[in-house]
């Protein structure tokens, strides 16, 4: 399992990794989701249930850990607030209206915000209490550009990029710096047992860092260029390259991933109002590795999820026989036993395919 998807990650297998895991529904426990993203304790039990049932599914996902405490942890470091519902994610609080406010930030400390802190001390809790056996990945990695709309107002931001780049730049070279020092700082802490890339990517890479980007699905190729492709390159400097992600569609900047220093992989959801799979694959087929899941819009043009599979997901990806660096997803249902029957179908329907376009 973990050498497939390790040669996947070097675009060296001619297999095509079907995964599936248990991620974001409930536990048996009563936890709140407050209780999930707060409490070391309860977030290891809760992602050690979902890792024991991902492993019922013999997909081919690796699992890990991650000590997920919301997106804001960056921005938290520079002054924005994070709210704590019980029922819900976190939410981060922008507080600045006008750019010009970002040269009064004062570049922050690695791990030395409360929320840095968090996630030094769940990492810590996780080794502590599993012998260090199971792989433990960063803190989710939201970008520089993710970073700063969680600081400035998205507006102003978006708005800045064209009458104030300079101070859009200061701020983003700010976050960066941080994100390269902070990630430094958990990699050391976790020590030999990685999950690399990270967030959203099953373990068993062995360089790169992942990084979360879904303010890339608003911009133009032109904005994407100046304003996420350098710090982009500059973090996958500091890590040996770069794997991304983000909701939405962005396939208007898929071209300009490319120029990214490093770039190793994209992961994307698929579906209507997501990304398109034949265009997904002809842009980066076989550059890097693309990691498609599956959207949730699904069913605004397919009844069922097969359907949705056989007709315009696995043709979409599948399309020219290029299978190198190609992760698919099994369909996401409810129910677990009927979840594994689909690992093995999809799986049937893979071979398939790739049999037709090569044989």
């Amino acid at each position: 399992m973990q050498e497939l998807i390790e040669s996947t990650y070097e675009l060296a297998n001619r297999m095509v990794p079907v995964v599936s895991r248990r991620k974001f529904e409930t536990d048996p426990y009563g936890f709140t989701i407050k209780d999930i993203v707060t409490d070391s304790e309860k977030m290891l039990e809760h992602q050690m249930y979902n890792i024991e049932q991902t492993l019922r599914l013999d997909s081919d996902w690796v699992p890990f850990l991650e000590p997920w405490h919301g997106v804001g942890i960056y921005a938290d470091a520079f002054g924005s607030e994070t709210s704590w519902p019980e029922d819900d994610y976190p939410w981060t609080e922008t507080f600045m209206e006008d750019i010009s406010q970002v040269y009064n930030l004062k570049p922050a400390v690695a791990g030395e915000s409360p929320l840095m802190e968090k996630v030094l001390k769940t990492i810590e809790y996780f080794k502590a209490n599993t012998g260090g056996r199971i792989p433990i990945a960063l803190t989710d990695t939201q970008s520089p550009m993710n970073t700063a709309s969680l600081i400035v107002r998205t507006e102003e931001l978006l708005m800045s990029c064209y009458t104030h780049p300079e101070a859009v730049h200061h701020l983003l070279d700010l976050i960066t710096d941080l994100i390269i020092n902070f990630s430094k700082m958990q990699l050391e802490q976790i020590g030999e047992n990685k999950a690399i890339p990270g967030h959203l990517f099953p373990a068993g890479g062995s360089r790169g860092i992942s990084v979360s980007d879904d303010n890339c699905s608003m911009v133009s190729p032109d904005i994407y260029r100046r304003f996420f492709v350098p710090y982009f390159s500059r973090i996958s400097r500091a890590f040996g390259g770069i794997y991304l992600h983000s909701c939405g569609g962005f396939s208007q900047n898929l071209d300009s991933m490319l120029d990214i220093e490093g770039l190793l992989g994209v992961n994307m959801h698929i579906g209507p109002g997501d990304m398109d799979p034949f265009t997904a694959k002809e842009k980066l087929g076989g550059k890097c590795l693309l990691w498609a899941d599956v959207g949730i819009k699904w069913q605004e043009q397919y009844p069922t999820l097969p359907e949705f599979f056989t007709e315009h997901y696995l043709p979409g990806l599948l399309d020219g026989g290029e299978v190198r660096g190609l992760i698919v997803e099994a369909p996401p249902v409810e129910d677990m036993d009927r979840r594994k029957e689909l690992v093995a179908w999809t799986r049937e329907k893979v071979s398939a395919l790739i049999g037709e376009q090569t044989g």
